[in-house]
């Protein structure tokens, strides 16, 4: 096993990323060809439930292992949004960062805040903004 991530690449993300590509590669599992975003999502939506769960746990090994699963997931969706040419996993990191700079302008800007009760106040807010310019429904 760890001959396969060696040999995929040295950083870990790389590594899994040229997993993901190997499983939809020509030599590749046909299962894993036949994904589409539709089906991954309903995967990440399990994988997200699973960890939940292990969290109220406590296992920490189970914690691992099921963050791993939805890292997984997240990666081939994000895979499978770039063979579509539309945008890739370092787009959707570097939006995330973005965003969570934005939304916490109390440790990246100038803003001040007192309490969380108030940080929730402005994180709403700025939501609310983001939502104008980007409505979309949320579950």
């Amino acid at each position: 096993m760890e001959k396969t991530i060696n040999r995929l690449n040295t950083s870990p993300f790389k590594a899994l990323i040229n997993l993901i590509h190997s499983l939809r590669g020509k030599s590749g599992c046909p299962w894993d060809k036949q994904q589409t975003p539709t089906s991954i999502a309903r995967y990440l939506i399990e994988e997200a439930h699973e960890l939940a769960e292990t969290v109220e746990t406590g296992d920490i090994e189970a914690i691992r292992l099921e963050l791993g699963d939805v890292l997984f997931h997240v990666f081939f969706l994000a895979h499978l949004f770039e063979d579509a040419g539309k945008f890739n996993i370092l787009d959707v990191v570097r939006g995330n960062i973005e965003k969570m700079i934005r939304r916490h302008p109390h440790v990246f800007g100038e803003s001040r805040v007192k309490n969380t009760g108030e940080i929730r106040v402005q994180w709403q807010r700025i939501k609310q903004q983001e939502k104008k310019n980007h409505p979309q429904e949320s579950v």
